[in-house]
């Protein structure tokens, strides 16, 4: 078999590269997957869709930010996206509840504006878990790999708020504040957004 798509230089060369360093691959495994996998890149924000509140596709992220949200009312009632979760490049994001079991959820997943990403839907990973058993390995080593970016927020919560942001810019990189707004990142990390811009703020007059 051809084995271009182990190409690093396109997406789905390193998806397939980031799987097999998760589990053995098998000839089958790959001939099954290939023909499922494409790439996409959008202008504006892409608002992964759902089917009667179930997430049945998961995305790998291969350049740009994945992210979960949930939608919060305040005391007036006023209704706001609030992030909870942030998938940077090289990860695969999902709800594992409604893509392996088919659980409605009222969260929420998009990928930032001008992100590549690859979709993959619960009806081909099926597929593929019939012809490749190493399928279900994968799974589970990705479902624990997508829980860490929960605990990543509810460390980053624990500090104090003058640590918050530059944890997080740690973490995921100063991009990160190109590809969110700064209301985006203060919900994130639980402060307004007036005291992420002052953070920001002090942050650059400490470095001037």
């Amino acid at each position: 078999m051809d084995h271009q798509h182990l190409d690093e230089s396109r997406p789905v060369g390193r998806l397939i590269i980031y799987l097999s360093q998760r589990a053995k691959l098998s000839e089958q495994f790959l001939i099954t997957i290939f023909p499922m996998l494409g790439e996409s890149k959008q202008k504006t924000d892409f608002e992964c869709q759902k089917e009667e509140g179930v997430s049945k596709v998961a995305y790998w992220i291969d350049e740009g930010f994945g992210y979960c949200y949930e939608i919060v009312a305040d005391e007036n009632g006023t209704k706001s996206n609030v992030i909870i979760g942030i998938y940077p490049k090289g990860t695969i994001m999902l709800d594992e509840h409604g893509f392996f079991n088919g659980a409605a959820s009222d969260l929420h997943y998009a990928v930032k504006r001008e992100s590549v990403f690859i979709p993959f839907s619960t009806k081909d990973f099926e597929a593929l878990a019939t012809r490749a058993p190493e399928a279900a390995i994968l799974a589970i080593n990705v479902v624990a790999e997508n829980k860490s970016f929960a605990q990543d927020r509810s460390q980053l919560l624990r500090m104090d708020k003058l640590e918050r942001r530059d944890a997080m810019l740690a973490f995921f990189g100063r991009e990160i504040e190109e590809a969110f707004t700064f209301k985006e990142l203060a919900g994130y990390l639980d402060m307004t957004e007036q005291y992420y811009s002052k953070l920001k703020k002090e942050s650059l007059m400490r470095k001037g």
